[in-house]
């Protein structure tokens, strides 16, 4: 749920606002993995004295026209995932507008689910007021849902549903796995980090979920801390009797 400020050059006219705006609402979706509708901007176009930059500032030089961008996003994103974001987003708006990639100068904050409110001023990120499945979460009074994640199995039978409490120690590691089924977990206490071959690692604290897709190699899913317990619940959907979990020697 990124909301984004966009600031530009007002010589920067509509066409090209608007291929700055599309080119981070992309990269945001591709590295960020926010849906695509989860689109909240405000753009504004400013003239160069209410722009102020130095010349250059550690090795880059900047100049007119100018974009400063700042992204709110909830905590969680690697700094893997921000390099990636910076670099995305000031490729694309060099090859889209005359705006240079040295003049893509972006911010990200981070914060809570308690730090937003998408209206009726209710913060729907805690009370879970979204909507889940195309209703309204919170059809039913007093019910309250929170979307998690959506994983999409492709055509796979699943015929049952084994569910497991797990709990790991202090800077615990599972080592390099693959589940030959698909799994889906909830971090319950603590945070844990994931990270699936070919995918940036993910940074998951409490009440997060994850999804580890059948046959992929899981090269970490650790206990972030070296001092706190970490415990989840995964769920495994098979498809008849398999094994859970098979660990890969390197």
């Amino acid at each position: 749920m990124p909301f984004v400020q966009i600031n530009v050059s007002a010589e920067l006219d509509a066409p090209a606002r608007k291929a700055i705006s599309e080119s981070i609402h992309e990269s945001l979706v591709e590295i960020f993995r926010i849906p695509a509708d989860d689109l909240f901007q405000t753009i504004q176009g400013l003239n160069r004295d209410s722009l102020v930059f130095p010349p250059a500032y550690l090795g880059v030089e900047h100049t007119f026209p100018f974009v400063a961008i700042q992204i709110f996003c909830r905590e969680g994103r690697t700094v893997s995932m921000k390099e990636q974001l910076y670099a995305r987003i000031a490729g694309r708006i060099a090859a889209r507008t005359p705006v240079a990639a040295a003049n893509v100068f972006i911010v990200v904050l981070e914060n809570t689910d308690a730090n937003w409110s998408f209206g009726n001023g209710v913060a729907q990120m805690v009370r879970g007021a979204g909507k889940v499945g195309g209703a309204a979460g919170n059809a039913t009074p007093g019910l309250q849902r929170r979307s998690l994640l959506t994983a999409e199995l492709g055509a796979r039978q699943v015929t049952k549903v084994h569910a497991q409490e797990i709990r790991f120690a202090p800077g615990q590691k599972a080592g390099l796995h693959f589940h030959p089924c698909p799994v889906t977990g909830y971090i319950v206490k603590g945070t844990a980090v994931l990270e699936v071959e070919g995918e940036d690692p993910q940074v998951l604290p409490a009440g997060s979920a994850f999804y580890e897709p059948a046959g992929a190699r899981v090269r970490r899913f650790d206990n972030h801390s070296a001092e706190q317990e970490m415990i989840f619940a995964a769920f495994y959907l098979l498809d008849g009797d398999q094994n859970l979990i098979e660990m890969i020697k390197e």
